[in-house]
């Protein structure tokens, strides 16, 4: 899918959690929000927490909502 190909584009000379976070701010910013979850926050178990989760965008969306200047603000690019 093309979420696997964007991963694969974003783990070039990255760390796991760097391409995590590239993939979570595409996904954030691109993506429609698909649920929010409660969770427990690990610092603060008494604390419960709303975490929204958002599909990975489609190319159609990527191609006509995301500019190059918006994609390099997101961290994404090389260099």
């Amino acid at each position: 899918p093309v979420e696997c190909m964007f991963s694969f584009l974003c783990s070039s000379n990255n760390n796991i959690p760097r391409i995590t976070q590239m993939l979570t701010k595409l996904r954030e910013r691109y993506g429609k929000q698909l649920v929010t979850l409660p969770a427990r926050h690990a610092e603060e178990p008494d604390t419960v927490q709303n975490i929204p989760l958002y599909s990975f965008p489609t190319l159609e969306t990527l191609c006509t909502e995301a500019t190059e200047q918006e994609l390099r603000e997101l961290g994404l690019g090389y260099r």
